[in-house]
């Protein structure tokens, strides 16, 4: 697809909230892969508590419609092959939101597709909501390190 933004572009956008609330330190990669093919999906950024929660920075702040569309429909075929492998996880697409206004209303119908389609447990996160995501995330992280700290004392 042609870019805009980059996925890592998006990563920029969230990583500084990610680090005021402490959570960066927590993150690990996490590799997910299927038990019917031959797949496998790596997400870079990911804590693990009961389940692993993998946070995917996803641009769709991309230079047409198309791409919008084929990049929601690859990312629906991704965890399609991985579903089962991910039972109990929790994925998070950071999103990365269109400049271009006019290619809004293709992202919407993106977004609704993938909430139908993706198969796996999900919260898509936007741009405005970075900061609230990232401080809950950051107190889910602290509350957890706190419960296994005082577990094995």
């Amino acid at each position: 697809p042609k870019h805009g933004r980059s996925d890592d572009a998006v990563w920029g956008h969230y990583r500084p909230a990610l680090q005021r609330a402490q959570v960066l330190p927590h993150l690990t990669a996490h590799k997910v892969v299927s038990s019917v093919e031959e797949v496998a999906v790596e997400f870079p950024n990911a804590w693990r508590n009961d389940a692993w929660h993998c946070l995917h920075p996803f641009s769709l702040d991309l230079i047409e419609a198309d791409s919008i569309r084929e990049k929601a429909h690859k990312l629906i075929g991704q965890m399609a092959g991985i579903t089962s492998a991910m039972r109990d996880d929790h994925l998070y697409l950071m999103l990365g939101e269109p400049s271009d206004q006019a290619l809004r209303p293709t992202m919407e119908r993106s977004l609704t597709l993938m909430h139908q389609n993706l198969g796996i447990r999900h919260t898509i996160v936007r741009e405005a909501e970075s900061e609230a995501f990232c401080r809950d995330l950051g107190e889910r992280v602290k509350a957890h390190v706190i419960e296994g700290e005082s577990a094995r004392g």
